[in-house]
């Protein structure tokens, strides 16, 4: 005889969890910035962030009767500033890739008051060659340096759909076949909707009158598809993005200190892209047993992109200045700008990985996540290839790509 059992546990309706992140930044681009001759010296890419830490955290509840939820996640990483330095001493003169004073092919530079000066004046492009003995330069010990600093927020808010054709979880179900007298895992779904309309357990919900020893988590029974290994579900919702990225290029004509000394100059761009907007995403889960879990899933969204730029050349306490390719010397303007504007970006994210359920609603997950951003703006895509127009070096180039990918280590209450 078939036993029916209800449960004598309320299902928890909410859902948290939190996971440890380890990420990488795949960099876009690997700019030259200083050499001798045809030998590289350093290099954007010298100072690229490294492997960098970060925790995610969600919360949320089921609704419907088990057929929705609504779940919030924060996940950010959190990445050292890089740095990288070289001090090539006597005998061997590096100078800048960066064209802070324009050169006609074939011909001498053109005067240092065309391009990006000092007041003196004297170009950044002397400022930045080891060799030159203008100022307080000492060739042997004059040093440049490199620092690269990133920043990740992420904010957003979905609501989940669970199976196909709106089915629902049911909370402390059983396996799929009935259970008798001692033995089996609960009565399976399918026998239950043959007979019972869900009047015999008072569930207002008419879920199930199951035994309370099923299996919980992303793998507990759902409400149409109990006997199939694997579960999809649906979830679109809202998203803020924030990929924040900083770069500096500094020089130290007599030392290796860097400070707020006359002999330390520096270059500096810094940008900010907030996105914000909607993503549409499914995810699967392969239930290989009551235990562990095989899942995987995919999202897609469209955002507006707020780019916030900032940059800047000059010693600590006195900007450089530019002086536009033929224009009169009232028209030199500070080098110290600041822009903004918005724009549309594109942002996709793939998962997948293994969970192991430890006890009733615990479960432990390991995955792997990759996340693409289309149409941002980075530190180094705002180095002007002229730097003797002001509308380039303060323009916005936001046609840069973003690739965030790396290792989740986490665990989710889930009844």
């Amino acid at each position: 005889a078939v036993v029916l059992t209800p449960s004598v546990v309320s299902p928890s309706p909410w859902i948290f969890g939190a996971s440890g992140l380890l990420f990488n930044r795949i960099d876009d681009y690997n700019r030259r910035l200083a050499s001798s001759g045809e030998t590289r010296y350093l290099s954007t890419g010298d100072a690229a962030m490294r492997a960098s830490g970060g925790f995610q955290s969600s919360f949320g509840r089921y609704f419907g009767c088990g057929k929705y939820a609504l779940v919030a996640t924060y996940w950010g990483v959190f990445s050292e500033a890089q740095t990288a330095m070289v001090t090539p001493g006597s005998g061997v003169n590096i100078r800048t890739d960066l064209p802070f004073t324009p050169i006609a092919p074939g011909t001498a530079p053109v005067p240092p008051w065309y391009g990006a000066y000092m007041p003196g004046p004297r170009t950044l492009y002397d400022w930045y060659d080891s060799g030159s003995t203008n100022g307080s330069n000492n060739p042997a010990f004059h040093t440049q340096r490199i620092v690269r600093d990133n920043d990740f927020q992420n904010v957003e808010v979905n609501l989940f759909s669970f199976a196909l054709g709106g089915g629902a979880r049911q909370p402390y179900a059983g396996g799929c076949e009935t259970r008798h007298h001692g033995h089996g895992g609960g009565l399976g779904l399918k026998h239950r909707l043959g007979g019972h309309s869900g009047s015999d357990c008072n569930d207002p919900c008419g879920s199930t009158c199951a035994a309370a020893s099923g299996p919980t988590g992303p793998c507990a029974p759902w409400y149409g598809a109990q006997c199939s290994k694997l579960r999809l579900n649906t979830f679109g919702g809202i998203r803020w993005f924030r990929f924040g990225d900083d770069f500096e290029y500094a020089a130290s004509q007599s030392d290796n200190v860097f400070g707020n000394t006359a002999d330390d100059i520096y270059y500096t761009s810094n940008v900010t892209n907030d996105l914000v907007g909607v993503q549409l995403g499914s995810m699967g889960t392969w239930c290989t047993g009551t235990r562990f879990n095989l899942f995987g899933g995919t999202s897609f969204g469209i955002y507006n992109n707020h780019i916030q730029t900032a940059t800047r050349a000059g010693t600590a306490t006195t900007d450089a200045m530019i002086r536009p390719l033929g224009s009169l010397s009232t028209a030199d303007v500070a080098y110290n700008f600041t822009n903004s504007k918005d724009d549309v970006a594109f942002m996709g994210e793939g998962t997948m990985g293994v969970g192991a359920r430890i006890c009733r609603g615990w479960t432990m997950n390991l995955g792997y996540r990759v996340l693409g951003v289309s149409g941002v703006a980075t530190a180094v895509g705002q180095i002007p290839g002229n730097f003797t127009h002001v509308d380039q070096i303060r323009g916005i180039h936001n046609d840069r790509s973003l690739i965030l990918h790396g290792a989740v280590l986490g665990a989710m209450y889930n009844f």
